[in-house]
């Protein structure tokens, strides 16, 4: 297993035997994030290794880690929060490899939102998809901020579909990660986007994990 992760996220070399098949659990759809593991399947860098890699488009980080618990992927990719808060709740999950050392979670906006900090959130709608880790993290961010989680409207939306909402004037903002920049900018304007980082309001926390459900690590220990 750890030969796997190393292999996955390093690019190490490593003599292997039998070609382990595997599933990669991702987040989300295709995003820039992901672009070092598709280029190294493309370069063959996965089969080199003997390492038969599936990939599987994600639909939030409480999704891949559901489906990792119940062994429908073997490596998954999610915010640290939300795999603690699944661990809390029962899973049988454990973080084997940290991705971001800071947290992405942000809010993407409109600069004529006139969002200057989260104070301004309150009253507005916020459109994040139902597996999404903002979920699971707004109650901390607004607790740390002293807002009234309450005090905003969450919008039910596809992944895809942010953008779009926030740009046809439905919502107010949207929670996406900051690593998504460019589609925001592509779809709102250069010099139109406006956000938050939440690292930079008072939650500085590690952002996306590769974990495992611990029966296969025990299964697959090197």
């Amino acid at each position: 297993m750890f030969r796997i992760i190393l292999a996955l996220t390093l690019g190490i070399s490593f003599s292997a035997g039998a070609q382990d098949k595997f599933t990669l659990q991702l987040n989300w759809f295709q995003l820039a994030d992901h672009s070092p593991i598709y280029m190294a399947l493309k370069k063959g860098y996965y089969k080199e290794e003997n390492i038969d890699l599936t990939i599987v488009r994600g639909s939030g980080s409480a999704d891949s880690a559901k489906k990792v618990d119940l062994k429908q992927a073997d490596l998954g990719i999610s915010d640290a929060p939300t795999v603690i808060t699944a661990i809390s709740k029962g899973a049988d999950l454990r973080m084997v490899a940290v991705v971001f050392d800071k947290a992405a979670n942000n809010v993407f906006f409109k600069k004529s939102a006139n969002i200057q900090g989260p104070k301004d959130l309150i009253g507005k709608k916020i459109a994040v998809p139902p597996a999404d880790s903002h979920r699971v993290l707004w109650p901390a961010f607004a607790a740390i901020n002293k807002l009234d989680q309450n005090g905003v409207t969450l919008v039910n939306v596809k992944p895809e579909g942010k953008q779009a909402i926030v740009a046809g004037g439905e919502v107010d903002a949207s929670f996406d990660l900051y690593t998504s920049f460019a589609i925001w900018e592509k779809v709102l304007g250069k010099g139109n986007v406006g956000h938050l980082l939440w690292a930079d309001y008072g939650l500085p926390i590690y952002g996306h994990t590769y974990f495992v459900n611990t029966e296969i690590e025990k299964r697959t220990p090197s």
